[in-house]
């Protein structure tokens, strides 16, 4: 009959009985020395497939790249070093790299630039620094570093970079570096933000693609580093020192001297519309406003005036001494330059011009019937002199009498005729060196055309009513004279 209680309840209902609790212990230990056994195989089995696993890809990885191996622009994964090495001289044979930047995009064939390398070398040492018996953990994520890099010509190079940024920019935006301006009650300099472009700087193009081309890549998206910078920025150091410094400017009062002597004086409200913000955001003069107020407030000195010589402010040389005081950032005074000038005395001595009229101070006194005109200085010193041809008397063309002044002074000046004979065209058409009117369309000028001056010519062969003056005695004149300077015309 076939026994169906449990081991415990056989032992229940045995008799104690020693020898069949030893019979039951004996059975639970070889259970658990089969259930052992069973797992100990099954260890055995796992770890002689993993070791066998471990020691295949050992002696695989021994000869082959790991997935992630990436050199000069070639993925190696799985390949051995032969298969590599043809595949780098195949991708060395047929490269051309593809960069852009929005609009931008330049090729560059490998060919152009001479690019080389040693594809043996190259893949030797990506295997050798390959370690095999960690092929495990590189199969989790493995990333070779890029150190390989090709050869190439980098003068060449930049040609092609050079002439393709150059065609780009033509219609690109240049950047805009902040500067400095004036506000709108013009009392004081604000930083005016810089503006960014598209415009493409050509050196950082070339860096961007050297590094590319040294390691074979062959598409590059270019970054906003390779756009063109502007000098300054708004909050850069420099842009901040210099509207400090710009500012200094309105507490300076610039004082003139000459022989030891203040002359005159500048404040800030006269100047400072004058100033130019220089590329390097420092305070610069505009040369023309300077030289311009020179001739018109520091034209001459008439103390420094003698029986020979005249001295005439170099207007030029003042504003480039004004620019220097600005840019030192001193406001500091300076000696105004003047240039000593021979007087114009046809023969050496007076053509015996009209008296000095002491009421009227310095001015030019241009007298008809003598055909002479002369420059008065305050005292009655004549300053220059020379004989002119006046207006056609026969054409009634005579130039007007009367007290003017000169309102302007121009040089390399065209002088039209009026349309007297209703053509439709002046009646003439001259130029000349220098122009200074004082009447309407009447002034003082050269004339070129003219080869005598003084006498009688005027009655019948005079000038359209303008006072011609000789070309060696103009240019003095003009540099002697400023606008507002008082002319009388007399009989």
């Amino acid at each position: 009959m076939k026994r169906l209680v449990t081991e415990g309840a056989e032992l229940a209902q045995a008799p104690v009985d020693s020898s069949a609790r030893d019979r039951v212990r004996s059975r639970r230990l070889a259970r658990k020395r089969r259930r052992a056994l069973k797992i100990a195989a099954v260890v055995l089995a796992v770890c002689g497939l993993v070791g066998g696993t471990y020691a295949l890809g050992f002696w695989y990885f021994s000869s082959h790249y790991y997935p992630g191996t990436r050199a000069v622009g070639v993925d190696a994964a799985f390949m051995t070093q032969d298969e590599f090495a043809r595949a780098i001289d195949t991708h060395l044979q047929s490269f051309e790299m593809h960069a852009t930047k929005g609009e931008f995009g330049v090729n560059v064939p490998g060919s152009l630039v001479d690019l080389s390398g040693d594809a043996e070398a190259i893949s030797r040492d990506c295997l050798m620094f390959q370690d095999a018996s960690a092929w495990p953990v590189a199969l989790l994520g493995y990333i070779r570093p890029e150190t390989a890099t090709l050869s190439f010509d980098a003068s060449k190079l930049a040609t092609v970079v050079n002439e393709a940024v150059g065609a780009y920019n033509t219609h690109a935006t240049q950047p805009v570096s902040a500067t400095l301006e004036l506000n709108g009650t013009k009392d004081a300099f604000a930083l005016k933000a810089e503006v960014p472009g598209t415009a493409l700087d050509a050196s950082s193009v070339q860096a961007a693609l050297e590094t590319a081309i040294a390691h074979g890549e062959d598409s590059v998206e270019l970054g906003e580093d390779v756009l063109a910078q502007p000098a300054f920025t708004k909050d850069s150091p420099r842009a901040q020192e210099a509207l400090s410094h710009a500012n200094d400017v309105f507490g300076y009062d610039i004082g003139f001297t000459h022989g030891g002597k203040q002359i005159s004086h500048l404040d800030a409200q006269t100047f400072v519309p004058w100033l130019v913000v220089q590329d390097d955001l420092t305070l610069g003069v505009d040369q023309n406003a300077a030289a311009s107020w020179a001739e018109e407030e520091l034209w001459i000195l008439a103390d420094y005036a003698d029986d020979k010589n005249v001295y005439s402010v170099d207007a030029s040389a003042f504003a480039q001494g004004l620019n220097n005081s600005i840019q030192r950032e001193s406001g500091s005074s300076f000696e105004v330059p003047y240039i000593e000038m021979a007087r114009y005395l046809p023969g050496g001595g007076k053509l015996n011009p009209t008296a000095w009229n002491p009421e009227k101070g310095r001015y030019i006194d241009v007298n008809k019937k003598a055909q002479v005109a002369c420059l008065f200085d305050a005292s009655g010193r004549v300053l220059w002199e020379t004989p002119v041809t006046t207006g056609n008397e026969s054409a009634n063309d005579g130039t007007p009498t009367g007290e003017f002044a000169i309102y302007d002074k121009k040089t390399d000046y065209t002088l039209l005729g009026r349309d007297s004979d209703n053509d439709g065209k002046p009646d003439y058409k001259h130029h000349v060196d220098f122009w200074m009117p004082f009447n309407g369309g009447i002034g003082l000028h050269d004339a070129s055309w003219r080869s005598t001056y003084g006498g009688t010519e005027y009655l019948e062969n005079g000038s359209g009513g303008c006072v011609n003056v000789p070309k060696d005695a103009v240019d003095k004149l003009y540099a002697m004279t400023h606008k507002n300077e008082a002319v009388l015309v007399h009989e």
